[in-house]
């Protein structure tokens, strides 16, 4: 796993749907393609992240997600606002970055080579 610390947080593109209570929402549900427990609905945050694959949110509410095939990590700020959501690009160049995890103010992030020697 790499180690990113905390304060290199930033994010860039994504379609990325969240399960979070029915106060914190930002958008209708399509209730057609996904059924959640009472309380809960789900939400796209943003179109502009590729490939996410795993998402984990921050000590301040910044949203960490791991993509696919694009190689990179992005991170979402903004998202319990109400207002536009900025996504940046805070790690790329990467094999597969898509296990991300939050622990102690640090952000660990999986890559796995796509070639071995």
């Amino acid at each position: 796993m790499s180690r990113i610390p905390a304060a290199f947080m930033g994010g860039a593109a994504l379609v990325a749907a969240l399960v979070v209570p029915a106060a914190a929402a930002l958008a209708a549900p399509r209730t057609d393609l996904l059924q959640v427990p009472p309380g809960f609905h789900v939400s796209v945050v943003s179109d502009h992240v590729p490939s996410a694959r795993e998402m984990v949110r921050g000590a301040r509410g910044t949203i960490f997600v791991g993509s696919m095939a694009a190689g990179n990590v992005y991170a979402l700020s903004g998202v319990d606002g109400g207002g536009t959501v900025r996504v940046q690009t805070i790690a790329h160049g990467l094999d597969l970055p898509v296990g991300v995890a939050y622990h102690d103010g640090d952000l660990y992030v999986s890559d796995m080579p796509c070639s071995y020697p």
